[in-house]
């Protein structure tokens, strides 16, 4: 079916139609410790169920995850196959020789490999479960993920932990310049005006959050994801009555069917144009 559709859209460009997505090829990195133990037990099924579920949300966007099965690495790193701690309030030290947290140590050495893959949207996959992550350029040049056996979520079932099928569309929004449609403000302060979206947000080429077309979001800290109704769409927090983004693929409420904003389709479509983006989009 995905050759079938991808063959479709070849086709639809040679009659000269518009409309096929952009495709975004992913490379997979399987991690394991240097000296090869603890390798990620991802799948190459489990890898395409991730890609199949972001999809559903960003081909009617204009874009296209794609996973050729051959574009696989093995990398043997013990920094890279575990998530990186730093203290509270972490300082470099330099009289001590200490200029670079382990989460810097982390992104420069990631950064160097996927650097080598200019042309792909480069996936990290580790044996050590905890969340993914990203950033927009010019930060970071790929995505952590833990295995897909390492998630959980409780949706679209509350009763029931269910492997996060969205954990890959969230990272990728962030990798292609998406901020959170909330901020860290404590719950005691949430208001209105101060919980739509990163403070510092992602793009040079917008101001403020990004995003101006999200509601504002309390976030799931505030309204937890287990204690309302997906089909419930206000919640207060701090006495402010809220109507967030309950389904936004950059909240934590994790409702479905997921969706992206006018706005953050516009975001992307600046993030793809960065020198660090520019060569993934076919």
């Amino acid at each position: 079916m995905k050759q079938f559709i991808f063959s479709a859209c070849l086709l639809a460009t040679a009659l000269a139609m518009t409309g096929c997505p952009k495709q975004l090829p992913i490379l997979a990195v399987i991690l394991s410790n240097n000296d090869g133990t603890s390798k990620a037990p991802i799948t190459l099924a489990e890898i395409d169920k991730w890609v199949d579920t972001a999809n559903i949300t960003y081909t009617g966007h204009g874009y296209q995850f794609t996973f050729d099965h051959n574009d696989v690495v093995d990398v043997k790193t013990t920094m890279l196959n575990r998530v990186p701690v730093v203290p509270a309030g972490w300082q470099p030290d330099p009289a001590h020789g200490l200029y670079f947290s382990e989460q810097d140590m982390y992104d420069m050495f990631a950064n160097s490999i996927a650097a080598g893959y200019p042309d792909k949207l480069v996936v990290f996959f580790r044996n050590e479960g905890g969340g993914g992550w990203s950033w927009g350029p010019p930060q970071l040049r790929y995505i952590s993920m833990p295995s897909y056996t390492h998630t959980g979520i409780s949706k679209p079932n509350p009763a029931i932990w269910n492997p996060n099928d969205t954990l890959l569309a969230h990272e990728a929004g962030h990798y292609l310049g998406l901020p959170h449609t909330f901020t860290g403000v404590a719950c005691n302060a949430a208001t209105l005006s101060n919980t739509d979206g990163d403070k510092d947000g992602q793009d040079a080429y917008t101001t403020a959050d990004d995003i101006t077309d999200t509601a504002p979001d309390p976030n799931a800290d505030c309204a937890p994801t287990t204690s309302f109704d997906c089909s419930n769409p206000t919640v207060v927090v701090n006495g402010h009555t809220f109507t967030p983004p309950w389904t936004n693929i950059m909240t934590y409420h994790d409702c479905f069917p997921e969706s992206i904003s006018l706005d953050q389709r516009k975001v992307i479509t600046l993030t793809l144009q960065d020198p660090m983006r520019a060569g993934i989009p076919k």
